[in-house]
This record gives structure tokens, sequence and C-alpha cells, in this order.
């Protein structure tokens, strides 16, 4: 196994025959493949920042089930049809464009926000049913130690100075039990804002594997800056916090929640 001293190193763990492997780089990356994929996916841009090598890969031979996750398939799920991307979230100048005539509309083949959807990782081996479980007391016990950490950007994006669109990944290997968490943070400043979390977990010994797809979203589009700090509420945080995707998962209004299992029996 290789130290979690060295930020681009590859980490590999085993546990009750799972098998862990992660990839992490901290320092900002443009991938040099950037032309190769825009062609591979036929799509004419990419986010700013695309961390192309970090990825997460867990396995059970045993079971025969495997997830991977990575930048390339999350773009990859980010993409749109035309008519899909007429009625993708604008940006706040777009209606003083559209009056005085300047509004002209760019088709990337993806969506402006890179909006990964329904992307919840590659899995192959079982298929998802209704139902599944988290158990919070397991993963919220300090006494156990970590075994397994990684956490990366998968890309990020400024939507051309207009907000910020950020896919992060982060996971833990415990004694007890494994724990996935890929997290989309979209802003679209005085517009709207968006937290998505897919929440994999599973208690070794368990026979299911629990996902848990969580998304909120606020309308900020009738509030002014001036307004945020003033209108600081329980359930409307100030604006410094539309930065803090961590605080949004907490006080945002949830839109959706679904939960899902593999069964592994």
């Amino acid at each position: 196994m290789t130290t979690a001293t060295d930020p681009e190193a590859v980490e590999k763990t085993s546990r009750m025959g799972w098998t862990f492997e992660s990839k992490r780089k901290t320092l900002i990356q443009t991938t040099a493949r950037d032309d190769e994929i825009c062609h591979e996916l036929s799509v004419s841009h990419l986010p700013d920042q695309l961390f192309e090598d970090c990825y997460l890969k867990i396995e059970s031979e045993e079971l025969g089930v495997k997830f991977h996750f990575n930048a390339y398939d999350a773009i990859k799920a980010a993409k749109v049809t035309k008519e899909e991307a007429e009625n993708d979230v604008k940006c706040m100048y777009h209606e003083t464009w559209k009056k005085k005539g300047g509004v002209k509309t760019f088709y990337t083949g993806l969506h402006w926000t890179y909006d990964v959807q329904k992307y919840t990782g590659l899995v192959s081996g079982q298929e998802l049913k209704e139902g599944g479980n988290i158990d919070m007391g397991l993963l919220q016990d300090t006494t156990q130690p970590i075994l397994h950490f990684t956490a990366s950007d998968l890309f990020e994006d400024d939507l051309d100075d207009c907000g910020t669109s950020k896919l992060s990944l982060k996971f833990r290997c415990m004694p007890t039990c494994w724990f996935v968490l890929l997290r989309q943070f979209i802003r679209v400043d005085r517009v709207q804002v968006l937290v998505k979390d897919v929440r994999w977990f599973h208690k070794f010994g368990s026979d299911e594997v629990a996902l848990e797809l969580i998304t909120r979203k606020k309308q900020i589009s009738d509030m002014a800056d001036s307004d945020m700090a003033a209108a600081h509420t329980s359930d409307s945080p100030p604006l410094k916090l539309y930065n803090d995707p961590d605080r949004l998962a907490q006080t945002l209004p949830l839109d959706s929640h679904e939960k899902l299992k593999i069964d592994l029996c």
C-alpha cells in the first residue's frame, strides 16, 4: 500500500472481502486530454478544471459488484440535447440581454451548469431496488479508526463568472463500514443554489449496499446581495454561506430524497 503523505499517490486497502483503490491530486490539473475528451464525447467545451486522474474504485469479487467514480464518466452524464439545453437554468443577465436583443445561445453538448443529473458512479454487477438505509450511528462513531480516506474534486467551473459548479468526492473505510459521498454544488448567482448528494453506504457483513439521493435547492433570483445578510434566519443563510456547500447541505430546503439499495445476497 502506498502512503497517504503523497498527494498524488494511489492508495489501496482491503477489508472484509472488499478492495478499495483511490487516487487524488491536490494541485489544479488541466488535463492534456481535453481535445481528445471533447472529441470522444462530441462536446465543444469542458469545465475549467478537470481532475481526470482522480478516481475511486470499490470492488468485491466474491459478491460480483464494482463501483467506479471518476471525472470522465461524470462529465459524460452531463450531456444534453439542444432541446434540453434550452431549458437549462439561465444566468442572471439573461433577461437583460434578451430585452436588448443580445442573447446568443451556444450549444456545447453539455449542461451549461455541468449538472451531472442522475450520475451515481459507474456500478456493475447488481441492480438497484427501492429501500436501503444508512446507519448514521456508525458513521458518527468517532471511536472508529479510519482505515482509508480520500477527498478529491473531480471538476470545477466558474460558469462564465456567473457562479460555480463543483463535483467533489469523499470516501472513508472504517472497521465496520465504508461510505462514499459524491456531492455536486451549483450556484448561479442571484438565480439558484443547489446541492446534490449521492451517498453510498455498506456495513460489513450486511446483505446490502444502501444508496441515498438527496437534492436541496433554493431560488435566489428575487433577493439582492444586500438583502441576503439581513434575511439570515434558520432556513435562509446569509450571502457568504452560499459559497459553503457543506453548510448548505444542512440548511437549504429539501427538493427530493430517494432511498435505494443493492442486494448482495
